[in-house]
């Protein structure tokens, strides 16, 4: 469970009685203190993620941290000690106020120094929240790229590529397929490409034998663009639809990269 906000005021009963919880507070979010930790199940396993990113800073693990900076330790100034500020008017942080992390200024490494979000490295894996892996192929902030590059699990019967994904606070667009991406998916028999897609890495859907039904909305797809044996091996009497004006031509290009004589066009 991800949480973006604010920390609640229930804790108890909030996660229920199942065994183990994995709960991921937002990072900086300074009201997910150790102690409202503490009002939860001690089945909940902690960890952090970076809603900018969408990307999981520490794993969840057994209980609450070791106490933080900054938290109140019994009410007490200082840190939880009764030692003055060097007569500083009781002030924190020897007398300057300070503050806190990620306000303001300061500088943030997942927000390029400023409050706006900026895209993944280039060749960084993101996840979605339905833990989809794409891999970064364009960090231009003004146009970010993403590659579909696997889906949660190898059970999947039926997926989507989207035209575009946001994770974080960055919507990628999603222009096309890793290599490998599903090769040898044996129980996937449903697959929709988006209208973004570009290109279609080798051997991407290798080995799908069930593969019965594609739709592909794309109509920039070219020979050039989809890699070798990309859909060798699928069902052999599939059905692919395609765009309107895009049927002559995507069946020479599909069946030049695996696809057998008997797969059926249609648009």
């Amino acid at each position: 469970m991800y949480f973006k906000g604010d920390a609640p005021e229930v804790g108890k009963g909030l996660f229920g009685s199942i065994s183990k919880s994995d709960v991921y507070t937002p990072a900086e979010n300074q009201t997910w203190t150790n102690n409202v930790k503490k009002n939860f199940e001690e089945h909940v396993n902690w960890g952090v993620w970076d809603p900018a990113t969408g990307k999981i800073i520490k794993e969840a693990s057994d209980g609450a941290d070791k106490e933080e900076p900054g938290e109140d330790t019994e009410n007490k100034p200082n840190g939880g000690t009764n030692k003055p500020n060097g007569g500083t008017e009781n002030k924190p942080n020897g007398g300057t106020q300070k503050p806190p992390s990620g306000s303001g200024n300061s500088k943030n490494p997942n927000t390029g120094g400023t409050n706006k979000p900026v895209p993944a490295e280039k060749g960084e894996r993101i996840k979605d929240l339905g833990n989809v892996t794409y891999t970064v192929t364009s960090a231009d902030a003004k146009n970010p790229t993403a590659a579909y590059t696997k889906p949660k699990n190898k059970k999947v019967t039926s997926v989507t590529i989207p035209s575009e994904v946001t994770i974080g606070e960055i919507r990628y667009q999603v222009t096309s397929i890793s290599a490998n991406a599903f090769k040898d998916y044996k129980k996937l028999k449903s697959a929709t490409i988006g209208k973004n897609m570009q290109r279609i890495g080798k051997k991407a859907f290798l080995g799908c034998k069930n593969l019965n039904k594609i739709n592909i909305r794309a109509t920039k797809l070219k020979s050039k663009t989809i890699g070798a044996k990309a859909l060798k091996g699928i069902y052999a009497k599939a059905e692919i639809k395609t765009p309107k004006k895009k049927k002559e031509a995507y069946k020479k290009i599909i069946q030049s990269k695996g696809a057998g004589k008997k797969v059926k066009f249609k648009n």
